[in-house]
């Protein structure tokens, strides 16, 4: 697709740990990659509710829970164009966690570089 790239790696897991648990694990990590939010569905839960680059509850790039069922909670990191991603959801065993690493086109700038 010429300049139309898109990269997505990742991952499910499963803990015995508690949802919480892995929050706070996640949380800590993802803050590598700038400003996280804490999403339930499209709405932010706390403060900040946007990355400092842009990124928003409501950027669906992908979706990293491994059934229909949405995560209780996300962590979000990044901008719109680089995003990362943990999907938290308890189970009966303790914890099914989704971690996703995206790299989406900037669709404002595909194609210009061959025009």
């Amino acid at each position: 697709f010429r300049d139309f790239h898109i990269r997505a790696k990742g991952a499910n897991y499963r803990t015995a740990d508690s949802p919480e648990k892995v929050q706070a694990y996640y949380r800590k990590v993802l803050a590598q990659y700038g400003d996280v939010i804490e999403c339930r569905g499209k709405l932010a839960v706390g403060t900040p509710s946007k990355s400092s680059a842009g990124l928003s509850c409501g950027d669906d790039g992908f979706s990293v829970s491994e059934s229909t069922k949405p995560p209780d909670l996300e962590l979000k990191a990044g901008g719109e164009i680089h995003q990362h991603i943990v999907a938290i959801k308890r189970n009966s065993e303790g914890t099914k966690f989704g971690l996703a690493a995206l790299d989406l086109p900037n669709v404002e700038n595909v194609g210009k570089a061959s025009n």
